[in-house]
């Protein structure tokens, strides 16, 4: 055991040797920047592209730069909640996790009872993440398939968006399958079909798929029907929830 803790003292010394010398620590942190400012430029893109998208689906069309101009105040808009919930999410992750590091630290240099000890841990980190995780997932989900489509449909901010959706069910209309039996249904066939197709070609079915341009080729129809499914769920409420211009569309069955 004793052995152990010195192995285990003299690799943390290594990394913290490494972390801190003058080169590659400077290094590591421009690194870590550039990927920092490659993810904000991905998130920016990202939330313009879903306007441009839905716009798509909505009206049967490919076109980007009209409504990539159309909807930069909405797209910035979803940008920023959007950047400020991953901060959170990732603050709230860190925050579960600290606590563990020094014991796990601890017994793995001791030596004593460090497999209990990193069991329970684990145990502890799971069963606090998961609900952490499914909490993160459905806001996600709540902001992309309904607050977004509020958003595109009444050209107002995130704000109005998640006000407007918030008194989206009048007692009258509560009879409507909810959102937790559509969307991640939908979400459960989509996975078993593609490990279905993957693991039947071999996972050659899997590299087509995650492939940059092929990919998303032959994954479309997919992304059209999900992104379809949040519009197509609130137009049942009535034709002001419609994201079509003076019209429905197809209620989800």
């Amino acid at each position: 055991m004793h052995e152990r803790g010195a192995a285990f003292r003299a690799v943390v010394r290594h990394v913290a040797g490494f972390l801190l010398h003058p080169v590659w620590g400077v290094l590591i942190v421009c690194i870590l920047t550039l990927v920092a400012i490659a993810l904000l430029v991905f998130m920016w893109i990202s939330s313009r592209g879903k306007f441009i998208f839905l716009d798509g689906v909505v009206h049967e069309r490919a076109a980007i730069v009209e409504p990539w101009k159309r909807f930069a105040r909405e797209g910035n808009s979803l940008f920023v909640f959007w950047f400020l919930l991953s901060i959170a999410s990732v603050a709230a992750v860190i925050g579960l996790s600290l606590p563990l590091i020094p014991a796990v630290l601890n017994a793995a240099a001791t030596g004593e009872g460090w497999p209990l000890v990193i069991a329970i841990a684990l145990s502890w980190w799971a069963a606090a993440m998961v609900p952490l995780i499914l909490v993160i997932a459905y806001t996600h989900l709540f902001l992309f398939q309904f607050v977004v489509p509020i958003m595109y449909r009444n050209r107002i901010g995130r704000d109005g968006g998640m006000e407007s959706v918030s008194g989206v069910a009048p007692p009258e209309r509560r009879e409507l399958p909810g959102v937790r039996s559509v969307l991640p249904g939908a979400a459960n066939r989509f996975v078993v079909a593609a490990g279905i197709v993957g693991f039947s070609t071999c996972c050659i079915g899997f590299l087509v798929m995650g492939l940059p341009y092929i990919g998303s080729v032959v994954l479309l129809p997919a992304h059209v029907l999900f992104r379809g499914l949040g519009p197509d769920f609130l137009a049942q409420f009535g034709p002001e929830w419609s994201v079509t211009e003076g019209g429905t569309t197809a209620a989800v069955e």
